[in-house]
């Protein structure tokens, strides 16, 4: 078997010739990393879109809990209003959240 691998390493060595192109490494490097398709770094959780929704769902449930509690607001503004408010920043906040939650 030892003489078998002698002469497979002994005939290659003599088929073995120098690349003349210069950039074959940097191309065969280069096509590998574009098949390897490498996963690009994210960061895991940009929380100033969910800041930002979570005060707007805490203002709009805080204008409709002083709405219940005393009619009179700085603003004429009806209950329905205040509803209609506070289920839209409500739903742009969990929205927001799954976002971050499944498309990381």
């Amino acid at each position: 078997m030892k003489e078998f691998d002698n002469k497979i390493k002994s005939h290659v060595k003599a088929n073995m010739s120098k690349i003349e192109d210069e950039t074959f490494t940097s191309r065969l490097v280069a096509r590998y990393l574009l098949t390897r398709k490498e996963k690009v770094k994210k960061v895991f959780f940009n929380f100033e879109a969910l800041i930002f929704w979570i005060v707007a769902v805490l203002i709009s449930i805080a204008l409709l809990t002083v709405k219940l509690i005393n009619e009179t607001v700085f603003f004429e503004i009806q209950l329905k209003h205040c509803l209609i408010l506070t289920s839209l920043t409500l739903t742009a906040l969990i929205y927001k959240w799954l976002e971050k939650i499944y498309c990381v």
